[in-house]
């Protein structure tokens, strides 16, 4: 998995729009009803995520795996039973049979138990260390599909949240040209103004609610998009807009971190990739077996008559077609290639975090500056205001402060969304988890 870029959100906008364009919503998506916390929203899309359930569904693959790697630690144990006519039984092994009835001197209805342990076996060892090391991959790969979907799921909910407090921005502005308009028609009526400020303010009010509608608009597809995300459980909902969000919101929904599972994931495949070339080199090794049976054997002739027998054996190959060789040395360049690729995951992810902590500096520098400039654009549309209804300043100064009120507003919206946005990429990344309440 790549980790997740921080290209500007409006991009998004557009990925947006597509989806909409290319099918409705399965329910209609209105902005009503109960407000929709972050924690809930995440929770959502992870508990409807398809990769994650794909992901758990491995988990527990890998964990079976591992139950049946281990199971070459213990003795195999079984049943036999037969009849046989004519001549005396002829064995090679072929036909699965094992134990005392494996005997080619005689014939007739037989029946025995029998167990076989492979005292020591190397290759055992390292085939079980390798499941165990797979299995610890496949729990750090279920964090890396719920960490992505989680990102996506958080970029989205930004995405509406950002638009909602666009669109309030918008609408503010709205209501306040309204009483402008108002206003200005009157000093015309009353021939105190020229008509032409008229058409300014009508011009500058309509553009207000072409951009109020068009982030309305914007908003409800973005809550579209959340529904898919969280298989329709989040219609009906609504998201707050960036007033109602801070720092410790997202804090707050968190929990754990410091260690990547992407990078854990990659460290844990290159020590299974070890195991299994040890586990090839191993077949070199002596082989330890113990074994026995126990049964009755028809009209048997053999070592007066024991109905019991009991091994012990070493078996060590000494050719098999440079197989092994082979085999090991292709495991090791596998091996190498994992030990790369843990390396590049780390690099990737130090790059990712670089590039997360500068867009977090410059969204903290820029809230500093951008939060006492909107209560300051607040305040001078106020005054100009006043003054313009008392005579004492021009139209185009209150228009001018009406827009500038409106920018200031929707900066400050983007670059809270973006701040939110870079902490909750790097702290999932990073291996934080979301707080189930």
């Amino acid at each position: 998995m790549r980790l997740p870029s921080m290209k500007a959100i409006a991009a998004l906008g557009l990925a947006l729009a597509a989806v909409a364009a290319s099918g409705p919503a399965s329910a209609e998506t209105d902005d009503k009803g109960p407000k929709l916390p972050l924690p809930e929203a995440l929770a959502m899309v992870e508990d409807y995520s398809p990769l994650v359930k794909a992901a758990v569904a491995r988990k527990y693959g890998a964990q079976e795996a591992l139950r049946a790697a281990e199971s070459g630690y213990y003795p195999l144990i079984g049943v036999d039973a037969k009849d046989s006519f004519g001549m005396p039984q002829y064995s090679t092994g072929m036909d699965g049979i094992s134990g005392m009835i494996g005997s080619p001197y005689r014939s007739g209805p037989e029946a025995d138990a029998f167990g076989t342990w492979d005292l020591v076996d190397a290759t055992v060892w390292h085939a079980a260390s390798a499941a165990s090391l797979r299995a610890h991959a496949s729990f750090e790969a279920e964090r890396v599909q719920r960490d992505r979907v989680a990102v996506d799921g958080l970029r989205v909910y930004l995405l509406a949240v950002l638009y909602r407090g666009q669109q309030r921005a918008w609408s503010d502005l709205v209501r306040a040209l309204s009483g402008v308009r108002g206003t200005v028609a009157t000093f015309v009526r009353n021939g105190q103004y020229n008509e032409d400020e008229l058409m300014l303010i009508q011009d500058q009010y309509d553009d207000a609610v072409i951009r109020s509608e068009d982030y309305r608009h914007e908003y409800l597809l973005a809550m579209q998009r959340l529904g898919l995300l969280t298989g329709g459980r989040s219609l009906g909902y609504r998201c707050p807009g960036p007033w109602g969000l801070s720092e410790s919101t997202l804090t707050d929904a968190l929990s754990g971190g410091g260690e990547s599972p992407l990078v854990l994931q990659a460290a844990d495949e290159a020590k299974a990739a070890h195991e299994v070339a040890e586990q090839y080199s191993a077949e070199n090794l002596p082989k330890v077996e113990l074994g026995g049976a126990a049964g009755w054997l028809n009209g048997q002739d053999l070592q007066q008559g024991q109905d019991y027998t009991a091994f012990a054996g070493v078996t060590m190959p000494l050719f098999e077609g440079f197989r092994i060789v082979a085999d090991t040395r292709a495991a090791e360049r596998e091996q190498e290639a994992r030990d790369a690729l843990r390396a590049e995951a780390q690099l990737e992810l130090d790059d990712f975090d670089a590039r997360q902590d500068e867009e977090i500096g410059e969204a903290r520098a820029d809230l500093a500056l951008l939060m006492p400039e909107e209560r300051r654009a607040a305040k001078a549309v106020t005054i100009a205001r006043y003054r313009y209804l008392h005579f004492l300043g021009p139209l185009a100064d209150l228009q001018q402060a009406l827009k500038d009120s409106v920018t200031a507003e929707s900066m400050v919206a983007m670059t809270k969304t973006k701040l939110l946005l870079a902490l909750g990429s790097k702290a999932f990344v990073n291996g934080a988890t979301l707080v189930r309440r």
